[in-house]
């Protein structure tokens, strides 16, 4: 039953994920300054020019499986014995498995001009969106048939999700509109890796205790960048055969009460996925008996497997990127910055609302962050990173509490604990070199304030003066 799941699991969550790192907003560190393109990573007087990485990937794991079969799942991950005793059938009831990863294999950001303190920056990034939507009765017939002795009603199979992975190069810009206004882009070039969603429309089964066999019938589709079962290892490397694009906008303002608030929306684009791509439709009947010589779980994952495998069909098709529409408030109190950020997904119903506490002391910050996620269930978050001007590490985890409870359970063989299952970790490290970043007043040069440079207005500022002159000019 253990391996049958996590086959069941994996096709969905496999691959890298998007990680949400709340902690890691508003602290002027690199990663804070991708994701967020309307803040500064430099700091006058105290900065070098130049900001990077080095390929140290700064990166970020977050898993959770929510919903009522969560003694089916830990035993079923933990002690490799599933226990369906407590399991409720014949509800419909929904188990939702989710997870984010975001990878940065590369950063690289210069500090452009003194002028509006502009920055520009370039980044290399491997990420994953992945939800799935199990309900009990899978987990329940991937053990054993016998649970349903009666004949139940139909569509108690209907699951559904999705998983998609890719590369985004991106190019990120920002600047000072005015003394409270900053405004940040993101432009991103996308190239797909795998896509997998699975949709089943209709569900039934049948039991024969006389025969020992048991008769399901499916209908639904399944879309994949990739033929089933035959999965190209080039297909990870950047060749941009699944094409893309996607774009950011970012802007901070300072409020003369002290609250500052940054407002996003990320990642709004499309990859277009090329011709060895498929979509698989099925309307089949599997059928199940005592004559097999493996498990029944095993079998019927087989007979699904050769079924999907014969209504094979080339298709191409876009798929939307999981955009993000966030915003975030705060207020320091000297040695307190706490941060209130809410989150929400585009295209599902996904989403954060996250109170972040740090707390400062010399170099170090320590973050604790309480967060409640709209699939219903709380996230308790802790962070430490040490930060200078010019080097910056931090190590972390969105839902600590719970990934000590997986790595326990995982090692220990112990099923134990209550609410949802989860794991979460990130990580990264950054620093700065070159040139200082030198303040006006007390610079010998200053990087961008000199000749022809003296008369930049800004991006920004010369996008809206265009507009304005182009309105007043169509009213004339």
């Amino acid at each position: 039953m253990k391996k049958i799941v996590l086959v069941f699991i994996a096709f969905f969550i496999s691959g890298q994920v998007f990680c949400q790192q709340y902690a890691l907003y508003h602290t002027k560190t690199l990663f804070d300054a991708f994701e967020n393109p309307s803040m500064r990573a430099f700091q006058a007087d105290s900065s070098k020019k130049y900001a990077t990485n080095m390929f140290f990937p700064t990166m970020g794991f977050n898993a959770a499986i929510v919903g009522p079969a969560q003694e089916t799942i830990r035993s079923s991950f933990f002690t490799g014995v599933s226990n369906t005793e407590n399991l409720e059938l014949g509800s419909k009831q929904i188990n939702h498995l989710i997870s984010h990863t975001n990878v940065y294999l590369a950063m690289f950001r210069i500090f452009k001009t003194e002028v509006f303190n502009t920055e520009m920056g370039f980044s290399w990034q491997l990420r994953n969106d992945a939800n799935a939507a199990v309900t009990n009765e899978t987990f329940a017939l991937l053990k054993t048939y016998t649970l349903f002795k009666d004949n139940p009603p139909v569509n108690l199979f209907n699951n559904s999700g999705y998983n998609q992975s890719y590369h985004q190069v991106s190019f990120t810009y920002r600047e000072d509109y005015n003394r409270r206004l900053s405004l940040g882009v993101k432009f991103s070039i996308l190239n797909g890796i795998t896509y997998n969603k699975l949709a089943i429309r209709s569900s039934s089964l049948s039991v024969n205790e006389d025969e020992n066999s048991f008769t399901t019938h499916l209908a639904g589709t399944l879309s994949s960048s990739f033929k089933y079962g035959s999965f190209d290892n080039k297909a990870v490397l950047p060749l941009m055969q699944n094409p893309g694009f996607s774009v950011g906008l970012s802007a901070n303002y300072k409020f003369k009460s002290g609250v500052f608030m940054l407002a996003n929306l990320k990642d709004i684009g499309f990859i277009a996925w090329g011709k060895k791509s498929y979509k698989y439709e099925f309307n089949n009947t599997i059928v199940v008996n005592s004559t097999n010589t493996v498990a029944p779980g095993a079998a019927f994952r087989n007979e699904l497997d050769r079924m999907i495998r014969n209504a094979d069909a080339s298709n191409r098709f876009i798929t939307p990127t999981n955009g993000r529409a966030e915003v975030l408030l705060s207020k320091s109190a000297g040695f307190f910055h706490p941060n209130l950020i809410v989150s929400k997904n585009i295209i599902d119903k996904g989403g954060d609302l996250a109170l972040v506490n740090n707390f400062y002391r010399k170099n170090w910050v320590y973050s604790a962050t309480v967060d409640y996620n709209f699939y219903k269930y709380f996230q308790i978050g802790g962070q430490v990173m040490y930060k200078t001007p010019n080097i910056e590490g931090f190590i972390g985890s969105d839902q600590l509490f719970k990934t000590v409870e997986s790595v326990n359970g995982y090692f220990t063989k112990n099923d134990a604990g209550s609410g949802y299952t989860g794991a979460s970790i990130y990580m990264g490290f950054a620093f700065k070199f070159g040139p200082d970043v030198e303040h006006p007043h007390n610079a010998n040069s200053i990087p961008g304030f000199a000749e022809n440079e003296r008369s930049f207005k800004g991006v920004f500022r010369g996008i809206f003066n265009r507009l304005q002159f182009w309105r007043k000019r169509s009213a004339i």
